[in-house]
């Protein structure tokens, strides 16, 4: 049953805003210019391989640089086009969740489906295109809860609200969902359209559900269409994910044990430290946010801090008790084994100098531990280079666990 939406509900001096206006959060608190992003994107240069990763099969995912987008195309039967972040972003419970996307779903095709949200193969929340109905949808373990447009229960901006408002998915459309998460609570699916937020469908659990309605709350941004026998494009433009509130990581930090090796070449990269997520905990948010170098030596080197690198030898993960990460450990050794035999992506590089024999290094909250769509961890790795032969080094890492 549809809900004529007003913008207060009561009589006399006692006034209750509705849950239905955008100018409070998923909690019901007004909204304030206070919000915390934890990620946005816009694809003004390139697809942003370090924080997206896609999955394409028989399709096409194209950069667009002139209108800032990236173009995902099926055009027959078994074709997909995935495109998802490797972070998951933490909730703070008791916070209102937001997430905003902007997109293009396109014309309804038949044996197509898009769905753009913040989801993934296990949980989440999205929009979804099908055939030619929409859907909002909420995922749970892999299983689906759909509610067509035609029962959306807030407005079906279909022309027959008030509003009088049309969606046209040929058109961009800046969509909005919020939610608590409490393990239950409400969900908000909505759209942005003359400057104002047009809620279309509410999902209530709490005091209806006997448990949670998703797994997890730590969700990443994820773009798809899938051909079952059409041919169509899904546009991804920008994307964001806001802590409605103050800034409240409640995080927990670990170090690890400072690790000695030789390092005896002038040539070499000495891989020191490695750090990944856990398998078992894909949606935890965790960032390295300090390197140690210090030379036992009177000699100077070049530290380097690497994304995905190729480490030979022995320099294998193990879990870190009561936490969710696992490090690898250089073997030291005389010479070490474990070199780098491709540095990968640089996320930071600088000097120790024989004179101060040790840094201290902060790095900023930027780049997340993630994962493929696949599930293949993303592994951060401290390595150094001496700059004269025979050096002897200690290094640590510590990082940052949001809970």
């Amino acid at each position: 049953m549809s809900i004529n939406r007003p913008s207060t509900i009561g009589t006399g001096d006692h006034i209750e805003v509705s849950p239905y206006t955008s100018a409070r959060d998923a909690f019901g608190r007004s909204r304030v210019s206070q919000p915390y992003t934890n990620f946005d994107t816009k694809f003004l240069y390139d697809k942003l391989p370090l924080l997206w990763d896609e999955s394409v099969t028989g399709g096409t995912s194209t950069h667009d640089a002139t209108n800032a987008c990236v173009n995902l195309v099926v055009t027959t039967s078994g074709h997909s086009v995935i495109r998802q972040t490797k972070a998951r972003f933490n909730y703070k419970s008791g916070k209102s969740q937001l997430y905003l996307f902007t997109g293009v779903i396109g014309t309804p095709t038949t044996n197509v489906i898009r769905r753009v949200g913040c989801f993934d193969a296990d949980n989440g929340l999205f929009f979804e295109l099908n055939d030619s109905t929409l859907y909002v949808v909420v995922r749970k373990s892999g299983v689906d809860t759909k509610v067509a447009q035609s029962a959306w229960n807030v407005e079906k901006l279909n022309g027959t609200d008030w509003h009088g408002i049309t969606l046209d998915m040929t058109k961009a459309q800046i969509f909005v969902i919020d939610f608590q998460w409490l393990g239950v609570g409400d969900v908000r699916f909505g759209v942005f359209v003359d400057g104002e937020c047009h809620y279309c469908h509410m999902s209530h659990t709490a005091n209806t559900n006997d448990s949670v309605y998703m797994s997890t709350p730590n969700l990443p941004i994820r773009y798809e269409i899938t051909s079952t026998g059409g041919s169509a494009t899904l546009k991804q433009i920008c994307s964001s994910c806001i802590s409605e509130g103050t800034l409240d990581k409640h995080m927990s930090s670990a170090e690890s044990t400072p690790v000695f090796i030789n390092a005896n070449s002038t040539s070499e990269r000495y891989a020191v430290l490695g750090i990944r997520l856990k398998s078992t905990h894909l949606p935890a948010t965790v960032y390295v946010d300090n390197l140690n170098v210090l030379t036992a030596t009177n000699d100077s080197l070049r530290y380097t801090l690497s994304l995905n690198p190729t480490v030979s030898g022995t320099f294998t993960y193990n879990d870190i008790t009561n936490s969710y990460v696992q490090i690898a450990v250089s073997s030291g050794g005389n010479p070490s084994l474990e070199v780098l035999t491709n540095v990968g992506t640089k996320i930071q590089e600088g000097y120790v100098s024989n004179a101060l024999r040790i840094a201290d290094i902060g790095i900023e909250e930027l780049l997340f531990l993630g994962s493929t769509i696949s599930g293949v961890r993303d592994e951060l790795v401290l390595s150094v280079t001496p700059l004269a032969a025979n050096a002897d080094v200690y290094g640590s890492i510590s990082w940052k666990e949001l809970i």
